[in-house]
């Protein structure tokens, strides 16, 4: 996950490309209203890629390669995960995830399926927290990439990544749930 000057070029010649792509999209009023948004799709896409490649590893990360080219749940069990002190930690070390609340789909458009997953965080203090852990399929291994807090208590009805969304359901006083969608944009997980 590490990249050199040369990389970082390329990318940053990519996101100029980009740039002069959706100014084009915006400028030529001209073009059908479908190739203007298949431009939009694009530098979306080249947008979220270029993020996510230069995202930092911390010290000390440690790649730990999937069983296979699509993530499981052995997988996870095995990857780190962002602590409430914002460290990389195996499984046990004050991070438990929440098996039920597991869902896999593709979240960056790259054709490989990421994961959500819900984790019970316990701080050194041990106050518990639950959040959302976006995990990142990058070249076989699970990398998660940001995670948002919960809070201390997590009621879920439902968990499903749908087009590239992660669609949350939580129950509501009438039985009926309460929908909630979250995308990974760059590096970030931000709810919609």
């Amino acid at each position: 996950m590490k990249y050199n000057k040369a990389m970082n070029s390329i990318i940053g010649t990519l996101l100029q490309l980009t740039t002069s792509l959706l100014f084009a999209a915006k400028s030529n009023s001209s073009l059908p209203l479908a190739v203007r948004e298949q431009m939009v799709r694009f530098a979306e896409r080249s947008i979220q890629l270029s993020a996510q490649a230069l995202a930092e590893v911390p010290a000390g990360f440690v790649e730990i390669k999937n069983d296979g080219i699509w993530p499981n749940i052995k997988d996870l069990g095995q990857s780190l995960y962002l602590s409430v002190q914002g460290k990389y930690v195996p499984l046990g070390q004050g991070v438990r995830l929440i098996e039920s609340y597991t869902s896999f789909g593709d979240m960056n458009n790259d054709g490989l399926d990421d994961a959500v997953v819900v984790v019970k965080r316990t701080s050194l203090n041990g106050t518990q927290e639950y959040a959302l852990a976006a995990m990142l399929n990058q070249g076989g291994v699970l990398f998660n990439i940001d995670d948002l807090s919960l809070g201390s208590s997590a009621t879920i009805g439902s968990h499903h990544v749908v087009n590239g969304k992660l669609m949350l359901g939580t129950p509501g006083t009438n039985a009926a749930e309460t929908t909630s969608l979250y995308e990974l944009f760059g590096d970030r997980l931000l709810p919609l």
